[in-house]
């Protein structure tokens, strides 16, 4: 159960996210270890993730990315899943042709 401030705001669209049929995604969930009550503030490979208090780095938006599809954000049907294999896809090319 969450407490705080914006407590009830989440308890409220939690329960019109239910009576939609939709599928609530916190940014707790993909930023945070909520069992070990931590935060990352840094990638995998120790790179700075965060620019401030709620922007990301180029690093810290690609570990999240991934965090946030090792949780199944980003199902094959989606259309978040279809553009971020277009932006791998595009990588690849550009990594293959000698960029960068």
């Amino acid at each position: 159960q969450k407490r705080g401030p914006g407590a009830a705001l989440r308890r409220e669209l939690a329960e019109l996210a239910q009576a939609t049929g939709a599928q609530m995604l916190w940014k707790e969930d993909f930023a945070c270890e909520i069992t070990k009550k931590e935060c990352f503030l840094k990638t995998a490979t120790g790179r700075k993730a965060l620019f401030d208090y709620s922007h990301y780095t180029l690093d810290g938006a690609r570990f999240f990315g991934q965090r946030m599809h090792g949780l199944g954000w980003f199902g094959a049907g989606t259309e978040v899943g279809g553009m971020a294999r277009q932006m791998d896809q595009a990588e690849s090319r550009q990594i293959a042709a000698g960029g960068d």
